[in-house]
C-alpha cells in the first residue's frame, strides 16, 4: 500500500515540476497560479518524506518484532 502511495507521490512531484517549468517558460500562455503549483510540489515532497519515514519505521518494527506480530498489530488497529 505504501509503495503505491510513493508511486503516486513521485508522479505528483514530477507533474508539478513539469507544469512549473512550462509556466516559467511561457508565463502569458498559462492562466493558473504559479504559487499554487509550487505549493503542490512542496506538499508532495512533505508527504513523500512522511511516507518514507513510515516505511522505514515499519521495516525496523518488523525486523525487531517479526511479521506475525506486525500482522496482529495491524489487525487490532483495523478492528
Amino acid at each position: 500500500m505504501v509503495e503505491l502511495e510513493l508511486f503516486f507521490l513521485f508522479i505528483a512531484y514530477f507533474k508539478a515540476r513539469q507544469k512549473i517549468k512550462q509556466a516559467q517558460h511561457n508565463p502569458l500562455g498559462y492562466s493558473g497560479s504559479l504559487e499554487t503549483m509550487k505549493l503542490g510540489k512542496i506538499a508532495s515532497l512533505i508527504t513523500l518524506a512522511v511516507n518514507l519515514f513510515y516505511l522505514g519505521y515499519t521495516a525496523i518494527w518488523i525486523s525487531n518484532h517479526g511479521y506475525e506480530a506486525f500482522q496482529d498489530r495491524w489487525l487490532n488497529m483495523l478492528f
